[in-house]
Formats: C-alpha cells, structure tokens, sequence
C-alpha cells in the first residue's frame, strides 16, 4: 500500500478571514507536509485555480483559497529536494478545481497547462500525474507520467447513503465535518489495505 493524503495543503488556514470561520468544512488534514512525509505519505494531492484577479495560481479545495502561486512553488521545491536527497518516488496528484465551465474557462485552463508545464520541468524529482479538471474530469493537461498503484479515494466527500461506500445515517453530515469520516474509518482501512497493491488516499493522516 501507498500512503496518499487527499487535499493535501489543507492543513493552511484559508487567505480570507470569512473562510477562516468555516474551515473545519474544507480542512482534510492537520499535518504540514514534512509532519506527513514522517507519517509515511508518499503521494500528495494538489489543487488548483487560476485567480484571474491576482494573476497567477491559487491553492484551493472548492471555495477555499489556501495559499498562492509562490508559495505553491515553495512547498514543491522543499518536497523535489527531499525525493532526491532521500532517493525516494514521490507522488504528485494535480487537479484543476474547477467545479463548472466558466466565461473565463480558456484563459483559467491554458494558465493551468503553463503551471504544469513549469512545475515539470523545475521538479524533475517528483512524478506529477492526472492534470483533469474536478467537474467532469477532462483532461486539462496530460502529464506523461501516471501513479503505479490505482488510487482508492475513501474519504467523507466520495461517500454516498447509498453504494458501495454507504456509512448509513452520517453519510451527508460528514461531508461537513471531513474528521469525522477519518476518526470513525481510518484506522480499519489502513489494517484493511495495508498489503494491498494500491495508493490510499485519506484525510487526516495520522503520525
């Protein structure tokens, strides 16, 4: 099993001070990059947006702007530098939240394509994969890499009441409080799939 953590920067407080009130909603993790590195997550979950406004790339999870392009570029830089010095595969899952098609969609999509171009070639150490947009899973930007191990998303915003990853009565309810889906699942799934050939991806990753 490969250890996978979904919305991956979430752990930032929001850029806007209304966000800040509500983040519990949107907040899927509470350790920084390093804590999750020391925690064993080898594959990342990246989100992002282009604000046409401030002229470059946002990290966001829907609504929630979590930091900007510089910083974006930061973090990738420190986890490019610990693949190659430790010699190990780091994964990196981009995605252009985007949830629907806007007057502005050409301009947002090709500024996307540019970034995942740029990261490519700065971080060569890292293996970036996906490059769909969230709202109908197009693909945007195809990366010429992919992850080895398919991803199993089990976390409260892809579960359903009803299907195969019904939680019965909380199934709507957890989708505003992410932890609550970790603190009840997590635990089972890590012993479930821990010798399974597969990248799990949770909130909450736990040290």
């Amino acid at each position: 099993m490969r250890l996978a953590s979904h919305n991956s920067w979430s752990f930032l407080p929001p850029l806007h001070w209304w966000q800040r009130m509500l983040s519990f909603t949107a907040k899927c993790q509470r350790l920084s990059i390093s804590e999750q590195l020391e925690a064993g997550v080898t594959c990342f979950d990246l989100r992002l947006f282009y604000n046409k406004h401030q002229q470059q790339m946002e990290l966001r999870h829907g609504i929630f702007v979590y930091c900007r392009q510089y910083s974006i570029l930061f973090y990738l830089r420190f986890l490019n530098s610990y693949a190659g010095a430790a010699g190990q595969k780091l994964y990196v899952r981009v995605l252009l939240e985007h949830n629907s098609i806007s007057k502005d969609q050409e301009l947002i999509e090709r500024q996307f394509v540019a970034f995942c171009t740029n990261i490519i070639s700065r971080f060569t150490n890292l293996i970036f994969f996906y490059g769909l947009r969230k709202f109908d899973n197009k693909v945007v930007y195809p990366f010429k890499d992919n992850i080895d191990l398919p991803i199993m998303e089990l976390y409260s915003s892809v579960t359903t009441i009803s299907g195969p990853q019904s939680h019965k009565w909380y199934a709507r309810l957890d989708d505003l409080f992410p932890r609550l889906y970790a603190f009840l699942h997590n635990k089972h799934l890590l012993n479930k799939y821990r010798d399974a050939p597969v990248t799990l991806m949770l909130d909450f990753i736990k040290k």
